[in-house]
């Protein structure tokens, strides 16, 4: 006898009669236990790794760990604090958004503040609303993202009757500092 045949039982029916007495042809149904020994663990083992992977994926989604899940939105805001102005406000709009800023840019974004942008607006009278209406992540690491942001700018000047609208795409860079996304370098695109 092979060993197939050693693993199936055979049960002979009479198809006429269930109790088995009568003259109908006889139906052989073999029940075989071969092959279902080793699928039970590896579907199990299956159903376990993809649970693992799901938990792990809803984990780290939850936590907000991904640079291009966090940082767009966190910096693409302080864009908009750093690029709006009001002739009065300019001075003190620079002082509140120094914390987001980090490297030599701190230092360039001061002088420029400073030196043009806060005379001019001052002088002028001119009120500036900037507005992200896109965002991309160019590259991202764990503490380093690069955006490129798609803004427009809305200016407003004391003798003029109508806003001026300006689009442009600037390119930012951010680091994580302390846990927190500062601004590091920011250029046109």
């Amino acid at each position: 006898m092979s060993t197939k045949e050693k693993d199936a039982t055979t049960d002979v029916t009479d198809a006429a009669d269930p109790a088995g007495g009568g003259d109908g042809p006889a139906v052989q149904r073999v029940v075989g236990r071969q092959g279902r020994g080793p699928l039970l663990p590896v579907v199990t083992l299956v159903l376990a790794v993809a649970l693992v992977v799901l938990v792990v994926v809803n984990v780290l989604h939850v936590r907000g760990e991904s640079p291009r899940d966090e940082a767009p939105k966190e910096v693409a805001a302080h864009v908009v604090k750093l690029l709006s102005y009001t002739p009065t406000t300019v001075s003190s709009d620079l002082a509140s958004e120094q914390k987001w800023l980090t490297g030599d840019f701190r230092e360039e974004y001061s002088k420029l503040v400073t030196g043009t942008v806060a005379p001019a607006a001052t002088k002028g009278g001119v009120t500036a609303e900037a507005e992200v209406t896109a965002r991309g992540v160019e590259s991202s690491t764990r503490d380093r993202v690069v955006l490129l942001l798609f803004v427009n700018i809305t200016s407003t000047r004391a003798s003029a009757k109508e806003a001026e609208v300006q689009g442009s795409r600037v390119r930012v860079v951010a680091q994580r500092v302390d846990g927190t996304w500062k601004i590091s370098d920011l250029s046109p695109a």
